[in-house]
C-alpha cells in the first residue's frame, strides 16, 4: 500500500502517489501508448488524486467520503463499460471493463491510503473496501455507475453470494475450468489477469505465437491454474499435425 497523504500540500505534490511500477505494468498491456502519453495520463490522475485527498481532510466519515470518491471517479473517468479493455482503453476512450475498472480504482485507493481486497471470480473481479473507524465493508463494484458502491451488509453477502455462483459450466460460449476461481489477489495478479485475457483473444483468434507471448508474461506474474490450462490448450493445438494443401 502506498504511505499516507500527509496535510502538507507540498509534501503530497512532491509524492509519487501512483506507483510507477504498477502503472507501467498496466499499461504495458497496449503496445500503443506512447511514453509521452504515459507520463501525461499519470500527471493528470494524481493531479485528481491530490483533489480527492484535500476532501478526504474535510469528510468525518470515511463511508461517506469513500462514496463520493467512488461516484466523482466514476463519473471522471469511466465512461462506458466494454468487454476486454486495458488501463490505455480506459485513459484514452474511457472505456472499461472489471478487470481495469477494479484496477483504477484500486491504485487511487492505494494513494488515499485506503485498505481493500480484490476478489477474482471465473468471469469478474470487484474490490471489498475494509473501514478504520467505522464498522463493517463496501463493496465496490466498479461496472455498476448508478449503484455500485454498496454499504448494506445484507446486500453485499447477497452480491458476494451471486457472484460465486456464477460458475464455468454455466457459461455454455466459455471454456469449462475443473476447479474453483475464487481468490484474494494482489495488484500484480490483478496485471496479470488483463495479459491472460490478452492471451485469450489471441488464442481464440488462432494467433498462438501472440497468445503465448501474453501468456509468458501472464504467468510470471501471477502462476494460476487458468495460466496452466490456456497453456495446457495452446500445446494441444500446436501438436496437432496439418495436412499439406497439394495432398
Amino acid at each position: 500500500m502506498a504511505e499516507p497523504l500527509h496535510e502538507d500540500q507540498d509534501t503530497v505534490q512532491q509524492e509519487e502517489l501512483i506507483s510507477q511500477e504498477l502503472f507501467s505494468l498496466f499499461l504495458g498491456v497496449n503496445p500503443q501508448i506512447t511514453t509521452v502519453e504515459a507520463v501525461e495520463y499519470k500527471e493528470d490522475i494524481e493531479s485528481f488524486i491530490q483533489k480527492l485527498a484535500k476532501k478526504q481532510s474535510r469528510y468525518r466519515s470515511e463511508k461517506q467520503f469513500l462514496k463520493y470518491a467512488f461516484y466523482k471517479i466514476h463519473n471522471r473517468y469511466l465512461k462506458r463499460y466494454t468487454d476486454h479493455t486495458d488501463l490505455y482503453d480506459l485513459l484514452n476512450k474511457g472505456q472499461y471493463d472489471c478487470i481495469t475498472g477494479s484496477a483504477f480504482y484500486a491504485l487511487i485507493l492505494n494513494a488515499l491510503n485506503i485498505e481493500y481486497t480484490i476478489h477474482e471470480l471465473p468471469y469478474h473481479v470487484y474490490l471489498l473496501v475494509q473501514l478504520k473507524n467505522e464498522k463493517g465493508n463496501i463493496l465496490l463494484e466498479s461496472t455498476d455507475a448508478r449503484s455500485g458502491f454498496v454499504e448494506d451488509p445484507e446486500r453485499i453477502t447477497q452480491i458476494m453470494e451471486m457472484y460465486a455462483q456464477d460458475i464455468p459450466s454455466e457459461k455454455a460460449d466459455h471454456y469449462t475450468y475443473s476447479f474453483e476461481i475464487n481468490a484474494e489477489i494482489e495488484l500484480k495478479q490483478l496485471a496479470a489477469l488483463n495479459y491472460y485475457n490478452e492471451a485469450v483473444v489471441y488464442y481464440n483468434q488462432q494467433n498462438l505465437k501472440q497468445a503465448t507471448h501474453y501468456l509468458n508474461y501472464a504467468s510470471q506474474l501471477y502462476p494460476a491454474r487458468r495460466m496452466e490450462t490456456l497453456r495446457m490448450l495452446i500445446d494441444e493445438v500446436t501438436k496437432q499435425p496439418i495436412s499439406s494443401a497439394g495432398r
